[in-house]
């Protein structure tokens, strides 16, 4: 995680030369930048921020209940 954007995707510029040698690449069609206000999902979970601000992570798909 980052506090920008341009530092998000500078981090993604990183991770893909890290990458490359072990011929290995970044799915761009399954990779995104996003702000954790969005919600994220990976392996499983769901990460976001609940109705207080606070980071929130759980299992499965559905996004938090409204206030």
């Amino acid at each position: 995680m980052t506090r920008s954007r341009e530092a998000a995707e500078a981090a993604a510029t990183r991770m893909a030369l890290l990458l490359r040698p072990l011929g290995l690449t970044l799915n761009t069609a399954k990779t995104r930048i996003a702000h954790l206000d969005e919600g994220i999902k990976f392996l499983g979970y769901c990460f976001e921020r609940d109705r207080l601000g606070r980071a929130e992570a759980r299992r499965g798909d559905s996004p938090l209940s409204p206030a």
